[in-house]
């Protein structure tokens, strides 16, 4: 059950160097990513972009892990040089102006040109186009790219000041397009995923001793990305948690840990104490990959009282 995962305050809190050592240890000594750690990273990294992403509040912080088991596993075929790495790019609609040539300005001020297009109304998107022993291709853009990828393109000189430069010149046309509509998974599913990704990647070390406090929000250090977010565990039913009524509203709630709605009427809109409503939240913990995600975090922190707000449908 999902509140007997909480543990007293008194627990050990693991300093930052220490955490900087097991994610180092982790890091180089990550065992072959076979098919299904492939697969799973593969699922994943189409869930960025689905419906069912979306839903959650906090997705910024699960992108950003997902795409963090992403490069480790590019990486590692690339230093094994099991992977082909090609330059490429695509041409899509300039976001900047929607396609028009004409930017309008974040005071709503329209000009008669777009400096991201050059008045195209088209842009050119470069990507590192990473290829898998098993012949999946997997795309990363540029401004996220390791070194590892620059280093397999043999015309790039990192001591050449234009290199860069050089290197879009030399792209290669693709018709592969970025932001397809991913595939939804629910809750669930993706800590299934999510699971067998960080057991790949952490074996017995993984970082279960942890303050949230020391890893900030705008602290973008490596080690913080491979597992500090939350994980969106679903809605309960349509009805309010408290009395049943279906005349009310979802409320937003967040933990140390979890993510996640339930519904409640108007009058019982203000028990933000979560009295009675934990009986919602372990029903929404209930699946068995959520359990083994919650029981790797047991040490993280109590589940504690959620911050609550209105979200109307």
């Amino acid at each position: 059950m999902l509140l007997e995962l909480s543990v007293s305050t008194n627990w050990c809190v693991m300093n930052h160097m220490d955490l900087y050592r097991l994610y180092k240890e982790a890091k180089y000594s990550i065992a072959e990513p076979d098919q299904p750690i492939v697969d799973a990273i593969v699922q994943l990294n189409s869930f960025v972009r689905s419906v069912s992403f979306k839903e959650s509040m906090n997705t910024y912080r699960l992108s950003r892990s997902i795409y963090a088991y992403k490069e480790a596993m590019l990486v590692w075929f690339i230093t094994q040089q099991r992977a082909g790495v090609h330059y490429v790019f695509s041409v899509a609609t300039c976001r900047d102006c929607g396609g028009t040539g004409n930017y309008i300005d974040s005071w709503g001020y329209p000009h008669d040109h777009c400096w991201q297009c050059g008045s195209s109304g088209q842009a050119k998107l470069y990507f590192f186009e990473t290829t898998l022993p098993s012949g999946l291709t997997l795309h990363t853009p540029v401004r996220s790219a390791p070194g590892e990828m620059y280093d397999m393109i043999p015309t790039y000189d990192r001591a050449d000041l234009m290199s860069r430069v050089k290197l879009d010149q030399s792209a290669i046309p693709s018709d592969w397009q970025p932001n397809q509509p991913g595939h939804d998974l629910t809750p669930a599913q993706a800590a299934e995923l999510l699971n067998r990704v960080e057991d790949w990647f952490w074996g017995e070390s993984f970082p279960s001793i942890y303050q949230r406090e020391t890893a900030h929000s705008w602290d973008r250090t490596d080690m913080f990305a491979y597992f500090d977010y939350r994980l969106y565990v679903g809605r309960t039913p349509r009805q309010c948690v408290f009395c049943g009524s279906t005349d009310g509203h979802y409320y937003h709630h967040q933990s140390d840990l979890l993510d996640w709605f339930d519904y409640r009427c108007k009058a019982c809109g203000d028990a933000t104490n979560f009295t009675g409503g934990e009986s919602a939240l372990e029903s929404l913990t209930q699946p068995a990959s959520i359990q083994q995600w919650l029981a790797k975090r047991a040490l993280f922190s109590t589940i504690g009282q959620a911050a609550t707000e209105t979200v109307e449908f």
